[in-house]
């Protein structure tokens, strides 16, 4: 990851925000 453009950035924010969401429901789910 050596790009800091905003896209990409705004794309790694929005998967960490994504894997997280993910990561709550699966504890929810237990």
């Amino acid at each position: 990851m050596t790009d800091l453009n905003p896209r990409g950035l705004e794309d790694t924010l929005f998967s960490s925000t994504d894997n997280l969401k993910g990561f709550t429901q699966e504890i929810m789910r237990i």
